[in-house]
C-alpha cells in the first residue's frame, strides 16, 4: 500500500565552493533541497537484495529544484539573483515523499510533493515543475 511521509530539507544553490566536480554555465542556475541520508539509505537497502547490480548516486541525497535553467526574470545578473535567493538560503522546507519505489530502467527513485518548492520556482519566474516530477534518486544500475 502506497503511503506518503512528511519530512524536511534545506535549499542549496549552485555553483558553490563545495561543488567543483560539476560544470556550470555562467548564465544557468541550479538549486536543490538537501535531505536526510537515512531516507535514501533505507530504500537502497530494500532494493539491494533484489537488484545486486545497483549503486548509490554520485551526489548526496537531494531533490533537484532548478536544473541549469536560465532565469530570464533576473536577466542573468548574479548580484540580483544572490539578493533574491538570500531569504531561501537557510530556509527549512517541508515535503512529502512516497514509499513506492519507481524506476525508469536506469535509476530508482521515489516521488516528492512540495508546495514550497513549486512556490520557489514561481518566485524565480520559472514553470512550476521540471521536465520530470520532483523526486529523490535512490540508486542507479551499475554498468
Amino acid at each position: 500500500m502506497e503511503k506518503e511521509f512528511l519530512t524536511w530539507g534545506f535549499f542549496r544553490f549552485y555553483p558553490d565552493k563545495n561543488c567543483k566536480r560539476l560544470k556550470y554555465k555562467k548564465d544557468s542556475f541550479w538549486a536543490t533541497v538537501d535531505i536526510d541520508q537515512q531516507i535514501t539509505d533505507y530504500y537502497f537497502n530494500l532494493l539491494k537484495n533484489e537488484y545486486p547490480n545497483i549503486k548509490k548516486p554520485d551526489r548526496k541525497p537531494h531533490i533537484t529544484v532548478c536544473k541549469g535553467e536560465k532565469i530570464r526574470y533576473f536577466r542573468n545578473e548574479l548580484k540580483y539573483l544572490s539578493k533574491k535567493i538570500k531569504n531561501y538560503e537557510t530556509r527549512c522546507i517541508t515535503f512529502t515523499y512516497s514509499n513506492k519505489i519507481e524506476t525508469n530502467g536506469t535509476h530508482f527513485f521515489i516521488k516528492v510533493k512540495s508546495s514550497e518548492i513549486i512556490n520557489f520556482r514561481k518566485y524565480l519566474g520559472l514553470s512550476e515543475r521540471l521536465k520530470n516530477e520532483f523526486h529523490i534518486t535512490i540508486a542507479k544500475i551499475e554498468e
